[in-house]
């Protein structure tokens, strides 16, 4: 993956699968993963449930290895890695008033491997 280290095994999945307790055992499992979560899974931070994020916010919150991101494009948006931090990307489209749209690299990352639109 562009811009990852190249180690060990790595898994990508959709909120169908991903929760905090499935990354824990895959982080002891040497196997790094990122995907989309539903912040109504056991063990996502409260602080991201109840974040009303505007337009092109972000909040996440990390516990070792593990970091969960919430992030509002035309709605809200949150995954779980245990690759990424929290960083920012500055993205070659713009938006309508020609300013550059940024977006977590995570989800680029995510949008990249899964087929979505970047």
């Amino acid at each position: 993956m562009d811009g990852l280290l190249n180690t060990g095994h790595r898994v990508i999945t959709d909120n169908f699968y991903t929760c905090p307790a499935l990354f824990q055992s895959l982080i002891i499992h040497k196997t790094d993963a990122f995907g989309t979560v539903r912040l109504c899974r056991n063990g996502m931070p409260s602080a991201l449930k109840k974040a009303k994020l505007k337009k092109g916010e972000t909040k996440f919150k990390c516990c070792g290895k593990l970091m969960a991101i919430s992030w509002h494009d035309k709605r809200q948006v949150s995954m779980l890695s245990t690759l990424h931090d929290g960083s920012i990307v500055q993205t070659l489209k713009t938006d309508r008033d020609g300013n550059a749209i940024s977006k977590p690299n995570v989800v680029l990352e995510y949008n990249k491997y899964m087929g979505g639109r970047r």
